[in-house]
């Protein structure tokens, strides 16, 4: 249920009721995006590991991505970006915790819905730090810092409203087991190459997921259907603060066609057989029938 009152500035409260507890929270616009302006504490909780974040969020509302974070923060004063810094984020910092309306909690902790970087986003997701003091030589506190930690770690969440149009599905067969990795979806569209990822949630198998990258560039040039792409199946079998046991599948022989897109929408199918990346490893997993739908929100 959402209540509104007021204009549309950030000094005018408005609220939404979370109907799985009752809790309610304010909510604010900042530069377009709909923030709650607190930090969320579904049934009592107040931090969350990564995949208890990507779920924790009230219906309509989602775990804020690290480009919300970043473009947040830059409109705010600034940020550090592991060694690079952009704009002041003392400033940054100031505004975000204090001055804003925003209410960061200072010396805490985010999780975004972004992995870390690509060698390590089986285990590493990417946060957001509010620190007012050193931390491990990290920038000139305070400031606002975005890195990468486990996701086996606890931290706070923040939600942003889900646009409607940020909705996929992706799906696919080998042999007769189907799978699902639709339960949580987002996707980045950066200099013509799409970056799906496709969670599976679940509670045991939270640790499943999918990327697939497609350049549209490539699809675009030939004028066909077909497009260049890399797939990558993650399978956490255990995950644990200091180790983590992984198989991750690397796609070869991978088939990718598009069969509809427009500047709203794109969906394909793809073949592929799906390979251990792990040293002398025989494991292969033939994939038929993959399927793949997005709805652009652009």
């Amino acid at each position: 249920m959402l209540i509104s009152c007021g204009s549309d500035d950030n000094s005018t409260e408005r609220f939404i009721t979370d109907p799985r507890d009752g809790q309610q929270y304010k909510w604010s616009d900042f530069n377009g995006t709909a923030w709650l302006t607190e930090d969320l504490q579904f049934n009592g909780k107040a931090t969350y590991t990564f995949y208890e974040a990507l779920s924790a969020c009230p219906e309509g509302w989602e775990l804020a991505t690290s480009e919300d974070w970043k473009a947040l923060a830059k409109n705010s004063g600034g940020y550090y970006f592991y060694e690079t810094t952009v704009g002041d984020p003392k400033e940054g910092f100031t505004n975000l915790v204090d001055a804003s309306g925003f209410n960061a909690t200072s010396d805490a902790n985010y999780w975004t819905a972004t992995p870390a970087w690509e060698e390590s986003f089986t285990i590493r997701s990417a946060f957001v730090g509010f620190f007012p003091a050193d931390y491990g030589g990290i920038g000139n506190p305070p400031a606002v810092v975005v890195g990468p930690n486990l996701k086996s770690f606890s931290m706070r969440c923040r939600c942003v409203k889900k646009d409607a149009a940020n909705t996929g599905a992706f799906e696919f067969q080998s042999g007769n087991t189907s799978y699902d990795f639709s339960d949580y979806f987002n996707y980045s569209e950066t200099n013509g190459v799409l970056t799906i990822h496709a969670y599976h949630l679940d509670g045991a198998n939270d640790e499943e997921w999918i990327q697939l990258t497609i350049n549209l560039d490539d699809f675009l040039a030939d004028g066909g259907q077909t497009a260049s792409g890399h797939l990558r199946y993650i399978v956490t079998e255990e995950l644990s603060e200091f180790s983590n046991s992984t198989k991750t599948f690397i796609a070869e022989e991978l088939e990718l066609s598009i069969t509809d897109y427009n500047t709203d929408h794109i969906e394909g199918t793809f073949s592929c057989i799906l390979v251990e990346s792990g040293n002398n490893s025989s494991d292969t997993i033939p994939v038929t029938n993959g399927t793949f739908s997005v709805t652009l929100g652009n």
